[in-house]
C-alpha cells in the first residue's frame, strides 16, 4: 500500500465523518541555494494552495492528479459537519529498520496513538493516524512529538506548527514511493 491507497482505506472507515480531505501545494518559487547557515536553518517553504477533496468514489483518481502536480496530502479534514479537524500526521527522521519499526511503534503508543499507518518514506518514517483531533489538541501532540526528537524529525514538526497544519508527501521522492509497513 501506498500513502494514496492508506487515504482511500481512511475514507472508507471515515465514510459516515469525513466529507473531505485536504491537499496543499508548498511554494518552492523561491530559491533557498542562495541560502546558508542560520538562514537556511530558519527558511520556511509555506503552503501556497489547499483543495479539498470530496470523500467519494471520485478522491483516490484526483489524489493521484493533485500529486502529479506536487501536492502533499495536508492533515486538515472537513467534516460532514462542516468543522475542520485534523487527521494525525507525523515525521520520523531514523533510517527504516526492524529495531527502527520497534522503536516507531513504541514513540507513537507513548503519545497515545494507537491507530493509524506506518509507511517506509524511503529514507524514513511517515505516519498517518486514524485518528482526529481539534487545533489544540493537534499542536499538543505535535509539541509532546518534538520532545522525541531525534527519533522524530524536530524540524519538520516545527515547520508544520509555523503553517498551523501538517503536510505529507504523496509521491516519489528520489525515485521511491512511499509504503505500508505497519498498521496499528
Amino acid at each position: 500500500m501506498t500513502t494514496l491507497d492508506v487515504i482511500k482505506e481512511i475514507s472508507r472507515l471515515f465514510q459516515d465523518s469525513i466529507a473531505e480531505f485536504c491537499f496543499c501545494l508548498v511554494d518552492y518559487s523561491h530559491d533557498d541555494e542562495e541560502l546558508s547557515g542560520m538562514e537556511l536553518e530558519l527558511f520556511h517553504r509555506k503552503n501556497i494552495d489547499e483543495v479539498y477533496v470530496n470523500n467519494n468514489t471520485e478522491l483516490f483518481h484526483k489524489a493521484e492528479l493533485l500529486d502529479d502536480k506536487g501536492y502533499f496530502l495536508n492533515s486538515k479534514v472537513k467534516l460532514c459537519d462542516g468543522m475542520v479537524n485534523n487527521l494525525v500526521m507525523l515525521d520520523f527522521s531514523i533510517s527504516v529498520s526492524v529495531e527502527h519499526t520497534k522503536l516507531v511503534k513504541d514513540a507513537l503508543a507513548h503519545l497515545g496513538l494507537k491507530h493509524g499507518y506506518i509507511l517506509d518514506s524511503g529514507s524514513s518514517y511517515h505516519f498517518i493516524g486514524t485518528d482526529i483531533v481539534l487545533d489544540s489538541d493537534y499542536r499538543r501532540l505535535l509539541c509532546n512529538a518534538y520532545l522525541l526528537s531525534p527519533l522524530t524529525d524536530g524540524r519538520w514538526i516545527a515547520h508544520q506548527l509555523m503553517e498551523g497544519s501538517c503536510n505529507l508527501r504523496i509521491g516519489k521522492k528520489n525515485g521511491f514511493t512511499p509504503k505500508l509497513i505497519a498498521t496499528l
